[in-house]
């Protein structure tokens, strides 16, 4: 009576040992939590599942029988008690059995062969005088918890949740589920019906690669699946990476572009103008600069309002622009109510001829939108060994040269 005792409480032991691993790995990777769970967790699914292996015991179940007991009890206890995700219960619950009932007949097939034991001396029975009977369902359920204990470290924990994120690999892996436990079921009635009678070394031997082989297969399919889940998250990682990327390319050149181009007139602000001479001049290319004022801008914002001042610089803008050569030219806005403009390859009689051109069409484009419009312009030419600041300073001298006529003409607008 006191070896019945003894074996239940050692088996009431190792199986809250084995629950409370259960937990752990199951809490843990639900919720991010790990190492400590609440003791109802281990402690009821142990008097539970305790007291049908009581009952099992009774009735002289099968090993297999037993377990099958067993698993839709472990899915609710996680389920219910845990509070854990359906599916994650229901691999977790199946992944137990698998875990327990493998290294049961590991243990068992290891024994028989040390002690040389026929299959059958190693039950469930808590009737059993041999004192090894037990030994095999001890070491399983103590196996089982080390196991979950080292798959809820950090490290594991986290691999396993990128599992949980793949719908294929979770159908991979329950399909390696149901197939273990096809051959555990084979194994268990190869062991009831066979491990009775037969002593046969070859038998043991069949039983105790088999029951390796099983554990360690679904283990491989387990690693196989985390790292195609993983592979997968770090392909959607990149995908959403690329996205983003192409998002933040788009914004900076939208902003670029803003940065680049005046959004009152449309063409090159002074920096990206200026920028655009200076590599012109670096390539020493012939290049005549133009710098270009427009009178009277303060007059027609002051009586006539800003929005036809607007209209003004558009206007000028416009001209000027369609007067360069696309590609080739520049044209920015350098200051409140000026332009300059490089005509790159060109000389300084083409420069002229054609800034004669822009003037012309202003008058015309003047008359037909009633608005008194008028420039003043300077042209200088680059010679070789100038800078860009004296080439500027020209053209500057130039066109207040020009802009000195017209205010001696229009005293009361060109300022």
């Amino acid at each position: 009576m006191t070896k019945q005792v003894l074996l239940l409480g050692g088996y009431l032991l190792t199986l809250f040992l084995f629950h409370q691993g259960t937990a752990i790995l199951a809490v843990s990777l639900d919720r991010e939590q790990a190492n400590q769970v609440p003791w109802r967790y281990a402690l009821i699914p142990s008097a539970v599942n305790g007291t049908l292996f009581i009952f099992c015991n009774m009735a002289h179940l099968g090993l297999m029988a037993n377990w099958l007991i067993i698993l839709p009890v472990l899915y609710l206890e996680l389920r219910y008690l845990m509070h854990i995700r359906r599916w994650l219960a229901i691999g977790l619950a199946l992944e137990t059995v698998i875990c327990g009932l493998s290294a049961m007949l590991f243990y068992r097939s290891l024994l028989a062969i040390v002690l040389q034991k026929p299959l059958y001396a190693f039950d469930n029975s808590i009737h059993s005088q041999d004192i090894w009977a037990p030994v095999p369902v001890l070491l399983g359920l103590l196996s089982g918890y080390f196991v979950f204990r080292r798959y809820a470290n950090t490290r594991k924990r986290q691999s396993m949740r990128y599992l949980l994120t793949g719908g294929s690999q979770l159908r991979f892996l329950a399909a390696c589920m149901i197939l273990a436990l096809v051959f555990l079921a084979m194994q268990a009635y190869l062991y009831e019906n066979n491990g009775q009678t037969s002593d046969d070394i070859h038998t043991k031997l069949w039983s105790l690669v088999s029951c390796l082989y099983i554990p360690l297969g679904y283990l491989f399919a387990l690693r196989y699946a985390i790292q195609v889940s993983i592979l997968s998250y770090m392909s959607d990682c990149n995908v959403i990476m690329q996205q983003d990327l192409d998002r933040r390319a788009r914004e900076e050149e939208a902003l670029l572009e803003t940065i680049e181009v005046d959004e009152l007139t449309g063409v090159l602000t002074r920096l990206t103008g200026q920028q655009r001479i200076l590599e012109a001049f670096q390539a020493h290319q012939q290049l005549c600069l133009c710098m270009v004022d427009l009178d009277g801008l303060k007059y027609i914002n002051d009586h006539l309002g800003h929005k036809e001042g607007d209209r003004y610089l558009r206007t000028v803008a416009e001209i000027l622009a369609q007067c360069c050569r696309q590609g080739k030219d520049v044209v920015c806005r350098y200051g409140g109510d000026e332009f300059l403009l490089a005509f790159v390859g060109a000389g300084l009689s083409n420069a002229q001829q054609r800034m004669t051109a822009v003037t012309d069409t202003l008058a015309i484009r003047a008359k037909e939108i009633d608005l008194p419009m008028v420039l003043s312009y300077g042209v200088a030419q680059w010679e070789p060994g100038e800078s860009f600041e004296t080439v500027l300073e020209r053209a500057d001298q130039e066109m207040y040269a020009m802009k000195s006529q017209h205010k001696a003409e229009m005293p009361d607008r060109v300022r």
